[in-house]
């Protein structure tokens, strides 16, 4: 085998090792540096659990379901909106035929709160947890499309470094 190939197929290997969503389980598991400088095998569990918690589509999913939750318990309350207090005060000149005009100051207050009829906040609700549980199966769908893709590329990586094995044997057996 010529050493270009060999170098090559090396490269590859290493490329698609040290991709994010490229691992699971191998025979010959890809080591990575733990945080103490010391080698680990990596494993099919190590390799989602890594690329999961790196993903930053299943991040960015799990904010908005954040969102949408809080959305829901919004809709779950039953008054939805917080009452208003007014407090005015005016001044008026009424004139008065004998004397000229007279002043007058007036006060008014008030309280007034949005109440729901007609099953608005039955709507509000079922829209907030059809909401949810929407995004709560994108998540699931996001999760099962990268855990496909890690085991995709971790088999293609086992693949690629049994077949860089068997080639290098083979290298020495014909020279």
């Amino acid at each position: 085998m010529r050493p270009k190939t060999l170098a090559t197929l090396a490269m590859a290997t290493a490329l698609l090792l040290f991709s994010p969503a490229s691992w699971t389980q191998m025979s010959t598991p890809p080591l990575i540096a733990n945080s103490a400088d010391e080698l680990v095998a990596l494993t099919l569990d190590n390799a989602l659990a890594l690329a999961e918690s790196a993903n930053p589509a299943l991040r960015f999913k799990r904010a908005e379901l954040a969102a949408a939750e809080g959305l829901q318990d919004d809709a779950a309350a039953w008054l939805n909106r917080n009452p208003e207090v007014s407090l005015a005060k005016t001044r008026r000149q009424v004139p008065v035929a004998a004397a000229g005009s007279d002043r007058y100051r007036e006060w008014d207050t008030g309280i007034s709160q949005t109440l729901e009829i007609a099953g608005q906040r039955g709507h509000r609700l079922d829209a907030a947890e059809a909401a949810t549980a929407a995004l709560r199966g994108e998540i699931a769908d996001a999760q099962r499309q990268m855990r496909a893709e890690v085991g995709e590329r971790f088999y293609h990586v086992l693949a690629l470094q049994q077949r860089v094995d068997i080639e290098s044997r083979a290298s020495t057996l014909f020279d």
